[in-house]
């Protein structure tokens, strides 16, 4: 008889978290749960293409209770899901709130990433973040005075969408000669030579990469600074070459010295101020081995894979 009394108080507990679920909750409107379901996918899609990213996230939050609310109610768990009809109220309360600095902030995020201009998307991501979690909106500096090589004669990988940079291989290249005669004429070919087949920089699928270059000041960065293609040669060790010079001579006396920029690959250099330079190559690169040449044989190397 006990036990009885305990289930019928149960069942009579069961029914009353039923009944406040059915008050507090879209049940008891025309608009079911597993409509709102529904329709939830197509509105957070709007929210986000309008530039509301928070709204967005409310409603990617709300999709995910009314989910649980199914699986509370299909298991008669009314408990359980008036709990999440709760913390469904208290989004729609937050939605109300949303700062409009915010909002506005996003906004200018979406066409800075629309116009691909990295720097300033990732200053308001920081100034967005910042007021989410309750500071103040923090002034970035203008120029890229913490975005530059510790050390003079430098260049460095510029991560445009992550605002950072990211040291190259850095090594200076032996040189190495390879001749060949013939009766009346004789030919030299200088190579620059980085030992192993790979960088260990990958830039991975980014075939359009920025670099920042830091140099003196009076240097114009055309006369010492240009990008290459590495040739992989070798059998059983394979090192990439750079044709540096060709030596052509005759037998009566004569001869040239031509420079050999067939692995040249064309770069364009923006200003960011004194001594500080933007390279970009001017068309998209392939899969290989590359390097930014300093002068001579300073070789900061990089792979695109």
């Amino acid at each position: 008889m006990k036990n009885s009394n305990i289930i019928l108080i149960n069942k009579t507990v069961m029914t009353l978290f039923f009944i406040l679920f059915l008050i507090n909750t879209s049940l008891f409107s025309q608009t079911t749960n597993d409509d709102r379901i529904k329709a939830l996918p197509k509105l957070i899609t709007e929210a986000a293409n309008s530039g509301a990213y928070q709204k967005a996230a409310n409603l990617k939050k709300e999709k995910e209770l009314r989910e649980q609310i199914k699986i509370a109610l299909a298991a008669n768990n009314y408990q359980k899901a008036s709990e999440l009809q709760k913390e469904i109220s208290g989004l729609s309360d937050s939605k109300s709130s949303e700062n409009p600095a915010i909002v506005s902030l996003e906004k200018e995020l979406k066409e800075a990433l629309k116009n691909e201009d990295y720097k300033k998307a990732s200053d308001l991501k920081k100034q967005i973040e910042s007021l989410k979690n309750g500071g103040s909106i923090q002034k970035q500096t203008s120029d890229s005075a913490t975005l530059e090589p510790e050390f003079i004669n430098q260049v460095v990988y510029f991560n445009k969408l992550e605002n950072k940079i990211t040291p190259l291989e850095n090594g200076t290249a032996e040189m190495k000669v390879s001749s060949m005669s013939a009766p009346g004429f004789a030919k030299a070919t200088s190579y620059y030579i980085i030992k192993g087949e790979h960088s260990n920089v990958n830039l991975n699928a980014n075939n359009n990469p920025s670099f920042i270059a830091k140099i003196a000041p009076a240097l114009d960065p055309k006369d010492y600074l240009y990008m290459v293609k590495y040739e992989i040669k070798g059998k059983k060790e394979k090192d990439r070459y750079v044709e540096a010079f060709t030596t052509k001579a005759g037998m009566f006396g004569g001869g040239s010295t031509e420079k050999n920029e067939k692995q040249r690959i064309p770069i364009s250099f923006t200003k960011i101020k004194d001594g500080l330079y933007e390279i970009k190559p001017e068309s998209t690169l392939g899969n290989g081995e590359y390097a930014i040449v300093f002068i001579a044989n300073k070789m900061f190397s990089f792979s695109i894979n």
